[in-house]
């Protein structure tokens, strides 16, 4: 069986590895990009190591994905290390998560928040994003972090957005936990997700990539553009040339359905309704310190994270050479005017950044619109229908950290099995 993947992000290289590896057909990756790796993909730009899409790390709950991804790179071959996570409040750096450092503010504030997240929860669960979170923390909390970083993140009206997508997703600290940390005065009580962390010791995340995608390397066909989706009797043609017994896609929906001639108009409405948000991301020199990333909730500033990639591993700069951080803003903002941000507005001097390396700007972000759910129950079904396997975050239309990408991959090998069997 011949099979196609759409894409050469995590996804779709992990999909194509684990086919090869299971004997299960004969794979053909097409991606537009010149390099493969999609969200996952680095630079090396003068000694300086850029994941082009944010700071990408690993761990993951999933004993079965730990395992398959330190078989492909082992596991002396990352760097391994705790998390310290910190949020810019009022030109001051304190702990994450913000409800276990409210000892840290202004202790009118810190009594304002505590009593706030002790009266939470209470009443039916809003459907809005907006009124859940002040619902889920308390107004305190809310307002002063949680409604204006996701405000910032989102670029979107968060009451016009759905709730649905973070229900039980979101870890949230009990009452007792929050009330502990304050008055024992300690935010490290919890380990949060990704408390700690795995990078690649050299060469970025697109190291892991290159690992995963080394056994079908002369199988994946880069530069290659999209134009056309159709099913031609038992077989699907791409762009009138490749011809697949199946087809797995791990591009955007919205982009998918663009490209199938033979979709009906109510699904190609349904996917022009899906929306995303795209990120600009500036790699810049900097001092060195000890933080992992730093969120950022101040709406004055024009980017919501720092991310200090130059922690992630000694080799990630030369040697001598400083830091770096890799700045990021939801929408095309120019890269100067995030440096003059970082050196201006932030009220922290040890925060002030250096040139810019590099800057880049993709779609990395769902947007969970109040439509979206019903988007999706117009064009799954009709995806389905058509045997096109989706896999991936934007494929299927969930927030997916790299772990799940390659979790979702392992769940579609049976699939596929019975797909062949036939």
């Amino acid at each position: 069986m011949k099979i196609g993947i759409l894409g050469a992000g995590i996804s779709g290289l992990s999909a194509a590895a684990m086919i090869t590896d299971a004997g299960l057909g004969e794979v053909c990756v097409l991606e537009q990009e010149e390099q493969p790796g999609g969200l996952a993909s680095t630079k090396v730009i003068d000694g300086y190591v850029f994941d082009l899409h944010g700071g990408h790390v690993f761990n993951s709950r999933y004993e079965e994905v730990r395992r398959w991804v330190f078989d492909r790179m082992p596991e002396t071959e990352w760097v391994y290390q705790r998390r310290k996570a910190m949020v810019l409040f009022k030109g001051r750096v304190i702990d994450y998560p913000f409800e276990f450092a409210l000892y840290q503010l202004d202790p009118v504030e810190a009594l304002e928040c505590l009593e706030g997240f002790k009266h939470s929860g209470s009443g039916d669960e809003p459907l809005n994003y907006f009124d859940w979170l002040i619902w889920k923390f308390g107004r305190p909390i809310a307002e002063k972090y949680m409604i204006p970083y996701n405000e910032k993140i989102m670029s979107y009206d968060l009451k016009e957005m759905s709730s649905s997508w973070v229900r039980g997703k979101m870890p949230i600290p009990s009452g007792e936990e929050v009330d502990r940390a304050f008055k024992l005065r300690d935010s490290s009580e919890r380990v949060m997700p990704h408390g700690a962390f795995y990078y690649p010791r050299q060469g970025g995340i697109q190291t892991l990539i290159d690992r995963i995608s080394a056994p079908v390397k002369d199988r994946i066909v880069t530069g290659y553009k999209l134009e056309r989706v159709e099913r031609e009797g038992p077989h699907w043609l791409i762009n009138g040339e490749h011809r697949f017994d199946c087809l797995i896609s791990t591009i955007a929906l919205k982009a998918l359905i663009r490209l199938m001639p033979q979709a009906p108009s109510d699904v190609k409405r349904a996917g022009l309704g899906l929306r995303t948000n795209a990120v600009t991301t500036t790699l810049c020199k900097c001092e060195c310190n000890d933080i992992s990333w730093l969120y950022v909730p101040d709406k004055k500033i024009r980017f919501h994270r720092m991310v200090f990639q130059g922690n992630f591993s000694p080799l990630n700069c030369p040697p001598g050479k400083g830091s770096s951080v890799v700045l990021e803003s939801t929408g095309k903002v120019d890269p100067l005017v995030q440096v003059q941000d970082a050196n201006t507005k932030t009220g922290v001097a040890a925060l002030k950044v250096g040139p810019v390396i590099a800057s880049t700007y993709a779609d990395s972000y769902i947007v969970y619109d109040k439509d979206y759910a019903q988007n999706l129950a117009v064009i799954s079904p009709y995806v389905r229908s058509t045997g096109i396997f989706c896999l991936g975050r934007f494929a299927e239309w969930q927030y997916y950290n790299m772990d799940v990408c390659i979790k979702k991959a392992m769940e579609l090998i049976p699939q596929l099995s019975n797909e062949v069997r036939r």
